[in-house]
């Protein structure tokens, strides 16, 4: 999430002459933006340092970075053939010729119609309002407010929806008649809005489009994740990696030296040895030839009564990163550092799945035989689990008629009247498979949703945050790969292990644990049991009916020991609860 500032104002037709100006007067005023491009029925303002490309001639803009697929160079200007081709596509062009992170506004002279494009990924963010035939589409709600298009107010069913389905991003969101346009998605404002699904994961999915050789699919992903990394390392000068000693960052970490990139390490530790990585990151940082700083995370550094995401429409940010982004942002300030890279979606992209679906997939593509029983073998190992269970549960696959991907509601602690319609809920083009769609790759796409809500962090808003494995060629070629080539060897992630071998120290290849921050979230909680319990039991949330108290006050009770993982969805509600205090005044 690379955090630019924008606001794009478009007027549908009808709309009364004048109150584009005085809207975009208002918002201009109201937020410091500085307008950057002004057409018929088109405004759009940015902060000062937002990367646009507004080339004469294209009657819009692109608001973030955009790279040449063919050559992963960053766009610094277009040919007029070029221009000619974006307008007359109304932008889908972008997705097919280009990636980055970016929000797209190109207006068509012979419609008058203005189309707002969101990359693929949904790197960039983009909410939207409307009113009185003006349509915003903002990186934040709060320019849609300070706009005047959308009042300040919390929509109660969309932040229990988001409770209940809290890792889909959905098109609507927890705030009153804001939304927010999915990833690869187009909305036309003309006579009215219309909104069309431009790019789908289901097209590189296809059984058609998957790469059969793991030999070459692993050498496609060493070239396709160290030019894409390159071409990020390309935009700043000086950079942060976040680098856990696990497989994802460190590849990330590979990719910029590979790129001669000038960067830093920074890695965090708990108290506890089960988020203590040091030695993994150490060898790594010894590898790349960088420094590493490390940082050790305190709870006293965390304030829960502050709200990490108040300028997001969800209540997305995690209270426990406070600290370790207070860390990142010193460093950053000390080295000079331009961005901060991480290895955030790699779980994702390397369809790193505890699941039977790859053998079903193979059981579909090749039939039964020696590979399916080698793929049977390698989810054995992985889980661990019988033979027995693994085929048991890949027959229940093979069986189901259902394409659709059932994702799953988590109820925990929520008031069990809440009534909401959970097949409706959770819809979102993604999700719908095609009649021949494979249970695995339906899986491996429902983990790129998971992803999304989790790249509005707090610190994007300070410091450019690049994710590079999820950059659109990489996702686009991990989809590609079979699901069971993933899980090959009986180890998670197989192919982009292959594929780094020869760029990462052994012990990191051969890691299969991985750190967690468990234990310095539970210590979290421990340290302010009490004031948790008031902030939920005697909440906004309780208030409106959102909340179990009795479940809560159960789980919570004095000198009694959290169940399970009940802490971490306590402090999700935590900061649920903060987020509505943020848009309420009541903070």
């Amino acid at each position: 999430m690379t955090g630019e500032r924008f606001l794009a104002l478009a007027a549908e037709h009808g709309a009364r002459p004048g109150l584009m100006g005085e809207v975009a007067d208002r918002s201009q005023r109201l937020s410091a933006l500085e307008v950057v491009l002004r057409t018929g029925r088109t405004v759009l303002m940015v902060a000062g340092h937002a990367p646009v490309l507004a080339p004469p001639g294209l009657g819009g803009a692109v608001v973030g970075r955009v790279f040449r697929r063919d050559a992963h160079r960053k766009v610094e200007n277009l040919a007029m053939a070029e221009i000619a081709e974006l307008r007359g596509s109304r932008g889908e062009i972008l997705f097919e010729q280009y990636w980055g992170s970016y929000v797209a506004v190109i207006e068509d002279p012979d419609t008058s119609e203005v189309h707002v494009l969101r990359d693929p990924i949904g790197e960039a963010r983009c909410f939207h309002a409307g009113r009185d035939g003006i349509t915003g589409f903002a990186s934040e709600p709060g320019l849609l407010i300070a706009a005047g298009l959308v009042p300040a107010s919390i929509d109660w069913g969309g932040l229990a929806q988001h409770l209940l389905y809290e890792q889909l991003q959905a098109e609507r969101t927890a705030l009153r008649d804001v939304g927010e346009l999915l990833a690869g998605t187009r909305m036309t404002v003309g006579r009215g809005r219309t909104c069309t699904t431009l790019w789908s994961p289901w097209r590189h999915a296809a059984r058609a489009s998957l790469i059969r050789d793991e030999g070459e699919a692993a050498g496609a992903l060493r070239r396709t994740v160290q030019e894409c990394t390159s071409a990020w390392a390309g935009c700043f000068d000086r950079s942060i990696a976040s680098v856990s000693g696990g497989l994802d960052s460190s590849i990330v970490a590979a990719g910029l030296a590979g790129a001669s990139a000038d960067f830093r390490c920074i890695t965090f530790v708990t108290a506890d040895p089960s988020g203590d990585e040091r030695d993994y990151a150490a060898a790594l940082s010894d590898h790349v030839g960088v420094p590493l700083a490390e940082h050790l995370l305190d709870v006293s550094d965390v304030d829960l009564a502050r709200s990490g995401g108040a300028r997001f429409a969800r209540p997305v940010a995690r209270s426990f990163a406070q600290a370790g982004d207070a860390a990142t942002l010193a460093l950053a300030r000390a080295c000079g550092a331009q961005a901060l890279f991480n290895g955030a979606g790699g779980d994702n992209v390397f369809c790193f799945l505890q699941s039977a679906a790859p053998l079903a997939d193979r059981v579909f593509v090749e039939g039964f035989g020696k590979g399916a029983w080698q793929t049977l073998g390698d989810i054995s190992a992985l889980a661990p689990a019988s033979y027995w269970d693994v085929a048991r549960s890949a027959g229940r696959k093979l069986m189901s008629r259902r394409k659709r991907y059932p994702w799953k509601a988590d109820a925990a602690f929520l008031h069990p009247d809440l009534n909401l319609p959970h097949e409706a809920a959770c819809r979102h083009p993604w999700l719908d498979a095609p009649d021949d769609a494979l249970p695995g790759k339906a899986a491996h796409i429902a983990l790129l949703l998971r992803i999304q809500n989790h790249l509005q962090t707090e610190r994007s808003l300070t410091l450019p945050t690049v994710s590079p494995l999820l950059s659109q060629p990489v996702a686009e070629l991990c989809l590609r790969i079979p699901s069971w080539m993933w899980c090959g060897g009986g180890e998670n992630r197989h192919i982009a292990r292959k594929a780094f071998a020869d760029a990462l120290p052994r012990a990191v290849i051969d890691r299969r644990s991985k750190g967690t921050p468990d234990s310095f979230v539970a210590a979290l909680f421990e340290k302010n049991r009490a004031w948790i319990a008031e902030t939920l039991l005697d909440g906004l949330m309780a208030r409106e009916g959102l909340l179990d108290r009795a479940a809560i006050s159960r789980s919570i009770a004095e000198n009694r020991i959290v169940r399970g993982h009940d802490y971490w969805r306590l402090m999700r509600l935590v900061d649920a609860e903060t987020w509505t205090r943020s848009w309420t005044g009541c903070a």
